[in-house]
């Protein structure tokens, strides 16, 4: 909670509300769009936006 910068009291609520459960949820769900995203970093930048940034 130190990086969210929450009082003690907030984390607390945070927790009894099941925050701490969705977050483990979400880091375990299948995230098809967070595969997407990594296969196009691993494929770079397209070929007309390098060719754009190195146009003189």
């Amino acid at each position: 909670m130190k990086e969210r910068q929450w009082s003690r009291k907030e984390a607390c609520q945070y927790i009894d509300e099941g925050g701490l459960d969705m977050e483990q949820m979400q880091a375990e769900m299948n995230s098809p769009m967070d595969d997407a995203f990594e296969k196009l970093k691993q494929q770079g930048p397209p070929q007309w936006f390098v060719e754009a940034m190195t146009w003189p």
